[in-house]
Order: C-alpha cells, then sequence, then structure tokens
C-alpha cells in the first residue's frame, strides 16, 4: 500500500487551504494596522 494519487491531493488541496487561511488573516491583519494609522494621519490635520 503505497501513496496514491488521490492522497497527494488531498494532502495538496489542505496545505493550500491552510496557507490560504493563513494568508488571509495576514492580509487582514495588515488592513487593519494601515487603515487605523491612515485615519490617525487624518484626524491629525
Amino acid at each position: 500500500m503505497g501513496i496514491t494519487p488521490g492522497l497527494i491531493m488531498v494532502a495538496a488541496g489542505s496545505l493550500g487551504g491552510i496557507a490560504c487561511a493563513a494568508f488571509l488573516v495576514g492580509t487582514l491583519r495588515r488592513f487593519r494596522k494601515q487603515r487605523k494609522h491612515l485615519l490617525e494621519e487624518i484626524s491629525a490635520e
């Protein structure tokens, strides 16, 4: 019993989903920081 193509596809899909979620969380954090900085900059004017 070896590694089947289906198992490889499931593993690749799972890793892709995890990577996508990680990038989404990182993007949301960065967006919040930029938004906060921009609002502070606007209120300082």
